[in-house]
């Protein structure tokens, strides 16, 4: 897999690089490959006005997807919008190398605590919306297989509307937002008039569309922007946009539930440990559940999540409601959050006669405890 550029400004104390960093003007100034950078190391890059810096992608090395997450975090904490666009293509790069993407539950909710930052959320979104649409585009006619560039743009950018927490944030961009709003109601004319003047969380969307206009972006990923905040059949609430019933952009809709659906999983998988200490898990089907019947989200993109993104493998290590470690056997793609485990003697546990519950997903690290 070839080697991947960083911009400098983006980049966090203990990458390593894989090429000399040097200075046309000051030929002495050599950081040699393999360092592991500094702080003072990427202050005095960009003194020297280096731009980028390389940065090895393989499968092999484990903690790129977790350096990469926080690099796609700082970016959005400090609203370097720009540099998304280019993360995006580093992304989706990533993704498109990689023979076969696995997505480490264990990692993942081993760090509850800092996931539900909203940066790292953000991160952790795109980086199952790509898991399941480079899956997912091996069933498809090139035709209609989904962009995975504009999907990890469009999913980085997805919560930049939240920047907007107060209408004088808009007005700093020097845009007629207001023919804008106007035109988009041509197509959306549920849209309610209050937009502009009255900060919603649940209209981020739209503010998110606004906030990229000036931006160098192709209109489906804007109108993926837009819509991601939208439910699949349900115009009372947010913009008021039915995703059904929208097909002027099948890809935007498309490309927004898969976002929508991502989106609100990883909120439960957060949530689930405060709101349900004992078994946190047990909830989330549940709320999925109730939220595909009120139309909220799509049922064939919660279908495709699972399919894609299961939440126990085969040998995943698990502890359960009585406090026991299990190894995870069997998992049945209708009922996810049961699955079938043994016990280290190999032998089989029968969870509904003993009435117990995965409680959770024990981590490399746990185990090692």
């Amino acid at each position: 897999m070839k080697d991947m550029q960083f911009p400098i400004d983006l980049l966090i104390p203990g990458v390593v690089i894989v090429k000399d960093i040097t200075c046309e003007e000051k030929k002495d100034f050599v950081i040699p490959a393999g360092t592991t950078l500094t702080k003072e190391h990427i202050t005095k890059c960009e003194l020297r006005g280096i731009e980028y810096v390389y940065i090895k992608i393989n499968d092999k090395n484990t903690s790129f997807s977790d350096t990469f997450n926080m690099i796609v975090a700082k970016a959005v904490k400090e609203g370097k919008l720009n540099k998304l666009k280019e993360l995006s293509l580093v992304y989706k790069n990533y993704i498109e190398a990689l023979n076969d993407i696995k997505f480490d539950f264990s990692k993942y909710v081993s760090d509850r605590t800092q996931s539900m930052n909203p940066y790292k959320h953000v991160a952790n979104v795109t980086n199952m919306v790509l898991t399941i649409a480079k899956n997912y585009n091996k069933k498809l006619p090139k035709k209609e297989k989904i962009p995975l560039e504009k999907l990890a743009l469009a999913s980085l950018l997805q919560d930049v509307g939240r920047l907007a927490f107060n209408p004088k944030v808009l007005s700093t961009l020097k845009i007629d937002f207001m023919s804008t709003v106007n035109n988009l109601r041509r197509d959306y004319p549920g849209i309610p008039g209050n937009v502009l003047f009255k900060y919603l969380p649940d209209y981020h969307g739209l503010y998110g569309y606004l906030l990229t206009i000036n931006m160098d972006i192709d209109e489906t990923t804007r109108k993926t922007i837009l819509l991601h905040q939208e439910r699949y059949n349900n115009r009372d609430v947010g913009l008021g946009i039915s995703l059904k019933l929208y097909r002027k952009d099948k890809q935007a809709a498309l490309m927004a539930m898969l976002i929508r659906v991502c989106d609100i999983y990883d909120g439960l998988l957060y949530e689930g440990p405060k709101k349900n200490k004992q078994v946190p898990f047990a909830s989330i089907p549940k709320v999925i559940n109730l939220l595909v019947s009120k139309d909220y989200i799509y049922g064939e993109a919660v279908k495709m999540m699972f399919e894609y993104i299961p939440l126990f493998r085969i040998g995943s290590i698990v502890r359960l409601s009585d406090n026991r470690l299990a190894i995870v056997s069997r998992v049945d793609a209708d009922n996810q959050f049961n699955p079938t485990c043994i016990d280290f003697d190999y032998r089989y546990i029968d969870m509904k006669k003993e009435r117990l519950k995965v409680v959770n997903i024990v981590s490399e690290d746990e185990l090692r405890k």
